[in-house]
């Protein structure tokens, strides 16, 4: 498996309004090839302005193909609860730095392959941390979307629960995007070895494509932040 920090997470962005200071890339963003997304976010920044979000979801162009057999095994909730997913059902990596009561604490989230929450989705994500000395877990979900331009979503539920406590959500980033060879056997030939990448994106590059992360928050209100990704063809 192969998740490259070198594009410190494969979802996601060029640069945004200079108030969102937000970055996304693919890496390689060459149309039609496989690639890992990254995004990288200062929060501190308005729309966001330093709120914890109860969730995220990531949006990326319509074209994108998200194919399920490039990860061997899925995390189940339990696995997630007990910090216990399997190695080979990893996607990715995500970091959340919050100023708590004065004090910048960088907290990893592991991203884990899961079965499909709900009917229709393409896959779930386990997000896995550990607050307070405690393993915690979310799962999330994989859907496709009809909202234009975008072609499929990554929901992301917050692990854990830090409404009690003086919190300021400073910096967000993650990165998405492994690949596998599969060994196919064809009757009468040689076996054929086909590599599955998680996430390919477009085949054509006409403009940058599109890619937006979404935060939601406690009190009901959102936060939009588009960020386009350059391409080459």
């Amino acid at each position: 498996m192969r998740i490259p920090l070198a594009t410190v997470v494969a979802f996601l962005l060029v640069v945004a309004p200079a108030a969102a200071q937000a970055i996304a890339t693919a890496t390689p963003n060459q149309a039609g090839k496989g690639s890992q997304l990254h995004l990288e976010l200062d929060a501190t920044q308005a729309p966001v302005s330093g709120r914890l979000p109860t969730s995220t979801t990531l949006s990326v162009q319509a074209g994108t193909r998200f194919d399920a057999k490039a990860v061997l095994r899925r995390c189940t909730a339990a696995q997630a609860q007990q910090d216990a997913c399997p190695a080979n059902s990893r996607v990715g990596a995500a970091l959340v730095t919050a100023r708590v009561y004065g004090r910048s604490y960088p907290v990893p989230l592991r991203l884990f392959l899961a079965k499909p929450q709900q009917a229709g989705d393409l896959a779930g994500v386990a997000a896995v941390t550990t607050v307070l000395g405690s393993p915690q877990s979310a799962m999330g979900r994989v859907v496709k979307t009809t909202v234009a331009p975008f072609g499929f979503q990554v929901i992301l539920p917050t692990p854990g629960d830090l409404s009690g406590f003086q919190v300021t959500f400073e910096r967000f980033t993650a990165d998405i995007g492994t690949s596998r060879v599969i060994t196919v056997k064809r009757k009468q030939r040689k076996p054929k070895k086909v590599r599955h990448h998680l996430i390919t994106n477009p085949k054509t590059c006409s403009a940058p494509w599109a890619s937006r992360a979404e935060f939601t928050f406690a009190d009901g209100t959102t936060a939009l932040l588009d960020a386009p990704i350059a391409c080459v063809p």
